[in-house]
């Protein structure tokens, strides 16, 4: 697992979805301590960066499947995500002349319009070594003093999101929605199989009436539907 459930925070109007401790979704740029651009934002038209975002909304669209009433589209969240990063305050005390600017993203915030993915960021000496399997630290976990960049995604291509799908009125405050989905799953299912058991009954009474010429009573209650259907499948 990638994500937390979704929680919704109801002063501010969006769900909260927590990032669990990974290296899978890091992007990394090596830049020059001199240059002044340790805390610039990382370059989001490089393929790297792209083919990470395409794998976060792969794995939202797989993982969080049963969050909301559909599962969030790839392209839809592609569409309108942004994104925040907040920097530490250190990048000077590092020694070299060359700095390793690891980004790894930590709040999915979905809004009624955007998804804003939050960053934080960490500086590596150039001579460090690292390893997609080793396990996070505490060292790397701790709170530093931070300044936060927001980067906004070409704003004026952004729709509304479809309220039947995420809903965001009239929710209590820190809800989680995994169980809700998987209920409103059931009853949709429950739905399917009566029209299936609907249309049954009416081919079953349509072939009576081509074999015997007269009609019967369609007009069943709950207990005859359940015995009409099971006489069936004990034919078939």
């Amino acid at each position: 697992m990638y994500f937390t459930a979704p929680v919704w925070n109801s002063s501010k109007n969006l769900y909260k979805v927590a990032f669990l401790p990974s290296y899978d979704f890091e992007y990394s740029e090596y830049r020059e301590t001199s240059s002044g651009n340790l805390t610039d934002p990382p370059n989001e038209s490089s393929e790297k960066f792209n083919t990470i975002i395409i794998s976060i909304a792969n794995t939202i669209y797989n993982e969080g499947s049963n969050w909301f009433s559909s599962p969030i589209k790839q392209s839809v969240f592609l569409k309108r995500v942004r994104h925040t990063y907040s920097f530490p305050t250190d990048g000077n005390n590092y020694g070299g002349n060359m700095l390793r600017v690891v980004f790894s993203p930590t709040t999915l915030f979905i809004k009624a319009n955007i998804f804003e993915i939050h960053w934080t960021t960490r500086f590596e000496n150039y001579t460090e070594t690292h390893s997609d399997n080793i396990e996070y630290s505490e060292d790397l976990t701790q709170a530093e003093p931070t300044r936060t960049i927001v980067i906004q995604s070409h704003p004026a291509d952004i729709e509304i999101l479809e309220n039947e799908d995420i809903p965001f009125d009239n929710l209590p405050s820190e809800l989680e929605l995994s169980s809700r989905a998987i209920q409103k799953k059931r009853v949709r299912e429950a739905r399917l199989k009566a029209a299936v058991a609907t249309m049954k009954a009416e081919q079953m009474v349509e072939k009576y009436f081509r074999r015997y010429g007269t009609k019967i009573n369609t007009d069943f209650d709950s207990d005859s539907d359940l015995s009409f259907e099971s006489e069936e499948e004990d034919s078939e």
